[in-house]
């Protein structure tokens, strides 16, 4: 009897420590068949310098400046003493700077300047094809920074009559002596404005008057 309870125990035993053995395998496979747990990487992409080159700007010398322009607009309106404008229906206007002078007794629109006035010549030539007529004829003198209006002068002892005489024929030229109370006891920029008609426009004769 006793000899049977101990063969009972000592299978019991085995079976516990096989199935304590099963269970250890059984944890071991399962540990290792569980994959390791990945570490992620944190990769950052590059980004782009903000201080990459920028495109080069195009020069700005490509085109005219302002002063330029400006030069080149005021050789288009204004004439200098002694030159010539030309019309496109061939008209041409000439101003020429003659001097100081001093009126006479007779004289009528230098009171303002006491008697000194500036001459100028004025020249029409007539390559128009047409008979032109310089009844209309009209001119205009500023003088000085400030562009003070010079009076026209009449003075017949001076030979500044008036205006042009009759018609000019094609071909023809007419020239006229013109006063304008402007002092003449310092140099002075002067500005003539001619107008010959209705037809045409104002032109300007410019230059500075240095003749006593």
């Amino acid at each position: 009897m006793n000899v049977m309870k101990k063969s009972l125990t000592a299978l019991a035993l085995a079976g516990l420590l096989g199935m304590t053995a099963c269970s250890a395998e059984a944890a071991k496979g399962e540990a290792a068949n569980t994959p390791a747990t990945e570490t992620a990487t944190a990769s950052s992409e590059p980004t782009e310098s903000s201080s990459a080159p920028s495109k080069p700007k195009e020069s700005s010398s490509a085109s005219p400046s302002a002063s330029e322009t400006k030069s080149k607009d005021l050789q288009d309106e204004l004439a200098a003493f002694g030159e010539e404008w030309t019309y496109e229906d061939g008209l041409t206007v000439k101003v020429s700077y003659l001097g100081g002078a001093t009126a006479s007794q007779y004289a009528s629109g230098a009171e303002a300047t006491g008697g000194q006035l500036r001459l100028f010549e004025v020249s029409i030539t007539n390559n128009s094809g047409e008979i032109f007529d310089p009844a209309m004829f009209n001119a205009s003198v500023n003088y000085g920074a400030e562009g003070t209006a010079g009076k026209r002068v009449f003075d017949t002892g001076s030979g500044l009559e008036g205006q042009f005489q009759g018609k000019i024929l094609p071909g023809g030229t007419q020239t006229v002596k013109m006063g304008y109370a402007v002092p003449n006891d310092a140099p002075l920029d002067l500005l003539v404005t001619t107008s010959p008609s209705w037809d045409h426009e104002e032109k300007l004769f410019h230059g500075e008057a240095v003749k006593p």
